[in-house]
């Protein structure tokens, strides 16, 4: 059996990392978009591979949210769908109708 383990990193460390600001990507934790952990606390760890995966994943909502049905996806930085305001407050509305998890 193989065992793969991935690293895990910090808020800071994978905004850096990514390219993005550690505020967005606080905010996409908080509303549940994106996988954290808390091992030993207070400090919050992320894989890159979720934040990553996620976006691909729902790159379809991003861009329909943003009004925006042909926005290209740029696939040097994904992420860049994390920073409307617009997609939390509706992150935030479906986890009240259970939508979002």
């Amino acid at each position: 059996m193989e065992h793969i383990t991935e690293s895990f990193y910090t808020l800071p460390s994978a905004a850096k990392a990514l390219g993005i600001k550690v505020h967005s990507l606080r905010r996409a934790v908080k509303v549940g978009l994106i996988p954290s952990y808390r091992p030993f606390g207070k400090r919050i760890y992320v894989r890159l591979s979720e934040v990553v995966s996620y976006v691909k994943a729902h790159q379809q909502t991003c861009a329909a949210i943003t009004n925006e049905p042909n926005h290209p996806v740029n696939g040097s930085n994904p992420i860049e769908y994390l920073t409307p305001p617009d997609l939390f407050t509706w992150a935030e509305n479906q986890k009240g109708k259970g939508g979002a998890s």
